[in-house]
């Protein structure tokens, strides 16, 4: 994917011979990933650069505070990504990835969310169900992306410490 990002920028310059500008960029999560990626190995393709909800240090924050970190400790590492992959015959299914990010706040996962709609059922309707309804929208990823994914950024932390060699 990272090397189909730096491509197609590629053939963006060349059908616009007439600016001297480099494309801007956006990348919301996986995405954002993605192009900085792209950007360290290719970066004289790149204009401005703007990612959202992409977390480019994993370890970084208050000790004690992170709950993913931990449990990717406590289970051992990145095998339980290889084993989903292996139950979607190759096939990564994101409500994982979803299941995880609720993991991260169970509070709001089974209560605020909820309570928060009915405390506004008037107004909040419709926010809440296009909401849910993104992010139920999960993405399928390849067994060998989602395994360089985890073991890379999320464990390694190899972009935030520049080691992301392909």
């Amino acid at each position: 994917m990272v090397e189909s990002e730096i491509a197609f920028l590629r053939h963006v310059i060349e059908l616009h011979p007439e600016t001297t500008e480099k494309p801007m960029v956006v990348g919301n999560c996986q995405a954002g990933w993605q192009l900085m990626m792209a950007a360290a190995l290719e970066p004289e393709v790149f204009g401005p650069i703007l990612i959202a909800g992409a977390p480019l240090s994993y370890w970084a924050g208050e000790h004690g505070k992170a709950p993913m970190r931990y449990t990717g400790g406590m289970t051992g590492g990145s095998w339980v990504t290889a084993l989903t992959t292996d139950i979607g015959n190759g096939l990564f299914d994101g409500a994982w990835l979803v299941q995880n990010f609720e993991r991260l706040n169970p509070a709001n996962t089974y209560w605020k969310k909820q309570y928060h709609l009915y405390d506004n059922i008037d107004t909040e309707a419709g926010r809440y169900l296009e909401f849910e309804r993104w992010w139920g929208g999960h993405v399928v990823l390849g067994g060998e992306e989602i395994q360089y994914i985890v073991d890379n950024l999320f464990i390694g932390n190899r972009l935030y410490r520049t080691t992301g060699d392909q």
